[in-house]
């Protein structure tokens, strides 16, 4: 069984790349591929339960918004140490940069909402 914290910390990073191939108005084959990658790779690694999978693939990305992502961001490292928060937020930060760039095309509103995020967290 996952930790709470580790649970967190990946529901986080499916919702941050649902959020981010979809921030452009366009889920493309090329980002869903990365995330269903993402996914399997977690799931390989019994690192993905049953509940959080369908939680993950019923994520309603338009009822989302970058606050929330930020929000939820920030509550994951909350009880973190500082070393720890730095690697997270460096593994966010690749994640959100793969998923943006899965299609071959930065859009405005992709580059927009990672802006804003790292501006967030001194990035």
């Amino acid at each position: 069984m996952l930790l709470n914290q580790e649970e967190n910390t990946i529901r986080l990073c499916a919702k941050i790349g649902v959020f981010f191939a979809n921030a452009d108005g366009e889920y493309s084959e090329s980002e869903k591929q990365y995330v269903d990658m993402f996914l399997n790779h977690l799931k390989e690694q019994n690192r993905l339960t049953d509940d959080l999978e369908l939680l993950v693939k019923h994520f309603d990305y338009k009822k989302c918004t970058i606050e929330m992502i930020i929000e939820d961001t920030k509550n994951v490292l909350e009880s973190l140490n500082s070393e720890i928060k730095a690697q997270i937020l460096t593994q966010l930060s690749n994640l959100i940069e793969k998923v943006i760039n899965a299609d071959g095309e930065l859009h405005e509103k992709e580059l927009l909402y990672y802006n804003q995020w790292k501006k967030s967290f001194d990035l």
